[in-house]
């Protein structure tokens, strides 16, 4: 939005503690979830929205409030571990292994970084705003998982 002119900061996108964060292996997971198909694929976009909702409804994978943890890098590491072997599981590889095979930990933890700091000061508890805004009448423009309101 920003390189197309539009201004953004926390006066006008608030961004909620428990959204789940969708990362490279929801993606990898969600493209080979469609490849084991065969000829009965859903059609799914590859972005790892489904793998993304499992992690939530298994509460499991990141919120946007863990990327602000001071600890957030040893779980990232955790995180990384067993998403290296379920995905050398789900492709065939049967030595279990996967260490560092299908995922590149610092180019992901840079972009896990960068992205902390641009979204850390829109981070909050939105529900609250959105119960102040709603009693007073303003406008609310809300996103969630391929839909807005």
């Amino acid at each position: 939005l920003r390189e197309r002119g539009v201004e953004i900061s926390e006066s006008n996108l608030l961004i909620s503690r428990n959204s789940q964060v969708i990362m490279p292996w929801h993606r990898t997971r969600d493209n080979l979830q469609e490849i084991s198909r065969g000829g009965n694929e859903i059609g799914t976009t590859g972005q790892g929205i489904g793998p993304t909702y499992s992690d939530r409804a298994l509460r499991t994978g990141f919120l946007v409030k863990d990327l602000l943890d001071p600890d957030f890098e040893e779980r990232f590491d955790n995180e990384l571990r067993f998403q290296e072997r379920l995905t050398g599981v789900m492709n065939g590889d049967r030595s279990m292994g996967g260490q560092g095979k299908y995922y590149d930990r610092d180019v992901i933890l840079e972009q896990v970084k960068e992205a902390r700091e641009i979204i850390a000061p829109m981070v909050t508890h939105v529900l609250p705003v959105i119960w102040d805004y709603k009693d007073r009448g303003k406008s609310i423009i809300g996103e969630a998982g391929q839909g807005a309101v």
